[in-house]
This record gives structure tokens, C-alpha cells and sequence, in this order.
């Protein structure tokens, strides 16, 4: 009897040992199978670490989980598209272009020397339009948005409203964005005139930019940070950061793969995916020339810099980086600034490696040319 006893005791003390401990089964938190030492570092106490081969014990908690969400998505099904790459040319609200017949021309000069040069390797430009030159295509009879378009490169609206303008109100915004609109809508259709780039404000820019017409938005910075609640934004981001601390002109979302994502928001309360609403096109990477030079960091805005072959060799494995770490189940684009006087004669050579470089990516299948409504309506194709 006594060694009945004894050993129910001792059945019932390892049942109730056994119940502490956390098993590898229970970490296997993706559900696949398996449990990798990943998921072991997650799940187990500290005291078990140690028998873990290979556990990260030296990374830091956040970029614990960061390796476990990429190892998350692997398991996701991939789209099977490569990296979309994007221009951005800006024809902005301080060019002349409808009060200078020669400013204008001179502008259709630079753009048919880019486009002229794209079309030798396959590549894509964007042109996006503020007033002065919306404007200049009806008052000097030459609708060159059109000609743009009818190449097969990009056209847009380019939208220098919203931001450091003190006193104005939601509905004159809203207004503003129309006017902008409809100035490109009747110069291409509006079935072609589908985004903006621009419209940062502290007004609701996503509710906005939907009521004036537009499908998305571009060229997301700083400045579009003024909407959303100072807890949602990343740190360093006050609003007196961004109006006079110089970082109204930061890319944004601050973390690079998190920026080539495409997502949709219903409202400026986060930069979190809500499924519907304004579609966000970011993925800015600024300005070609200033790569070399870390131009692609968030808190890097490099107004001025001289394009060398050291950007484009930077670029090159930047985007190696991007498509090796990249959750492919998403849509992911890279953009690059070309301000209108970067397209010159005298940057020709320096032009075509970059062009050279880019369609060896497209031949391996890393990258491919588009203009930004393409990527979207690829965006809408797979959602």
C-alpha cells in the first residue's frame, strides 16, 4: 500500500514539474512544424537559453523581434514581384514656367533629354505638375503633359499645399488640391491624373487629398507627420521639429523597408495598412546624387550634391539589400528625386551608367521600371 502511494506521489510531482517548463512544441510560434532557435529565444525562460545553439542572446530585444517577423513573412506566399523603381521630377510652384514662354521651353528641353535617355535602356520617368507649368501647356499652345504621357512615362500632379500655411482651413485646402488637380485632369484626363506628390499638412491630408480626386499620394516626408498624433509618430518628430528643426523634408516611414511598402490609410491616426482609404506610395530614397552621401537615411535630406559614379555603385547594393531583406507577400517601390536641372547634357555619362546599371538589375530580375500610377494599379492588381 505504501508503495502505491509513493508512486502516485510521484507521478502527480513530475506532471506538476513538467507543467512549468515550456516545451519546444509550445514555441513554435508561426505554427509550421518546427521550432527554430528563434523561436526558442523567444519563448523559453533564460535559464534554458544556454542550451540553445546559436541563440541571439547578444541582439537587442528590438531586433529580436524584428528577425522574427522577417522569418514570419518568409512563410508568407510571395507576390513574385520584383522591386518597382520609380522617378519623381517635379515641376514646382516657384518655376515661371506660365509667365516665361523660354523657362518653359527650357523645361521641355531637359525633359525630352531625360525621356530620350530612358527610352535607350528601357526606363521610366515621372513627371509630376504644380501650377507654373500645368498652367504654361494652355497659355504656350504645347501640351507637353500629353507628349509625356503618350511616350509612356509618368505624369502627376505635384501638390505645395498644405504645409507652414498658417490660418487656412480644411475646405480651402481641399480647394487647393482640386485647383492643382484639375489643372493636369485637363491636360491628360483624369483617368490618367491619379495621384499627388506632396500635400503634407497638419490638416487631415488623407481625407483631403481623397476629396479633391486623388487615388494616392507620393513623396511622403515630415511634413505629412504634422497630421498624425505625436504618439503615433517616430521619435524626434515634434511639430517643432518638423516646421523649423529641418525635418519637414525627411523620408517617411523612417525605417527603409517599412517605406517601400505600399499600404492604404482611412484616416491620418497612424501610417498602420487600414485595408482602404488613400493609397500611400512612398519608398523615396531622395535625390541619385546624394546616395553616396547616406541621402537615403530618413534624417538625411541632402539638398545639394553632385551625382557621382559612387551613387549609383551605392544604390546598386542598396537595392541588393532591399530585395534580400524585403517581405515579398508585399508590394515594394524605390524612388529617386531628379529635380528638372538635373536632367543635362553635362551629367550624360554619369546618366547612362546609372540607366546601364539598372537594366542589369531588371535582367536579373530585381528591379523593374515603372511610373507611379503603374505601380499602384500593380498594387490594386494584387490586394
Amino acid at each position: 500500500m505504501i508503495k502505491k502511494i509513493l508512486l502516485i506521489f510521484t507521478f502527480l510531482l513530475l506532471i506538476s514539474c513538467s507543467s512549468e517548463e515550456l516545451s519546444y512544441d509550445e514555441c513554435d510560434l508561426n505554427q509550421d512544424g518546427t521550432t527554430s532557435n528563434l523561436e526558442k529565444k523567444h519563448c523559453l525562460p533564460d535559464n534554458q537559453l544556454e542550451t540553445i545553439p546559436g541563440n541571439l542572446e547578444e541582439k537587442s530585444e528590438e531586433n529580436q523581434d524584428d528577425y522574427l517577423i522577417e522569418e514570419e513573412a518568409e512563410q508568407k506566399e510571395s507576390l513574385n514581384q520584383p522591386i518597382f523603381l520609380t522617378t519623381m521630377t517635379h515641376m514646382e510652384g516657384g518655376h515661371n514656367d506660365d509667365q516665361s514662354e523660354f523657362e518653359f521651353e527650357r523645361h521641355i528641353n531637359q525633359l525630352t533629354f531625360a525621356m530620350d535617355l530612358a527610352d535607350e535602356y528601357g526606363a521610366k520617368i515621372t513627371v509630376e505638375s504644380e501650377k507654373p507649368f500645368s498652367k504654361a501647356n494652355t497659355i504656350w499652345d504645347n501640351n507637353f503633359m500629353q507628349e509625356i504621357f503618350n511616350r509612356g512615362h509618368g505624369v502627376g500632379t505635384h501638390c505645395d499645399i498644405g504645409f507652414k500655411s498658417e490660418g487656412l482651413s480644411y475646405g480651402d485646402y481641399v480647394d487647393q488640391l482640386k485647383e492643382n488637380k484639375e489643372l493636369v485632369d485637363d491636360l491628360i484626363g483624369a483617368e490618367n491624373n491619379w495621384g499627388c506628390s506632396g500635400a503634407g499638412s497638419a490638416l487631415d491630408w488623407v481625407s483631403g487629398l481623397q476629396e479633391a480626386g486623388f487615388i494616392y499620394v507620393n513623396g511622403v516626408v515630415g511634413m505629412h507627420l504634422l497630421a498624425i498624433p505625436l504618439d503615433e509618430r517616430p521619435e524626434g518628430y515634434s511639430d517643432s521639429a518638423i516646421m523649423s528643426g529641418g525635418r519637414y523634408h525627411d523620408h517617411i516611414p523612417t525605417e527603409i523597408l517599412d517605406r517601400t511598402y505600399l499600404r492604404m490609410l482611412s484616416d491620418a491616426n497612424d501610417f498602420e495598412d487600414d485595408g482602404n482609404g488613400l493609397i500611400v506610395s512612398a519608398g523615396s530614397m531622395g535625390k541619385l546624387s546624394a546616395i553616396s552621401e547616406g541621402g537615403y537615411d530618413s534624417g538625411a535630406y541632402i539638398k545639394e550634391a553632385e551625382l557621382s559614379s559612387a551613387d549609383i555603385d551605392k544604390f546598386v547594393e542598396l537595392l541588393y539589400d532591399i530585395d534580400d531583406q524585403r517581405d515579398r507577400s508585399k508590394i515594394s517601390k524605390v524612388d529617386l528625386y531628379f529635380a528638372v536641372n538635373q536632367w543635362k547634357e553635362n551629367e550624360e555619362d554619369h546618366l547612362r551608367y546609372f540607366f546601364e546599371k539598372m537594366q542589369e538589375l531588371e535582367k536579373e530580375g530585381i528591379i523593374k521600371w515603372a511610373t507611379q500610377k503603374e505601380v499602384v494599379e500593380t498594387y490594386l492588381d494584387v490586394i
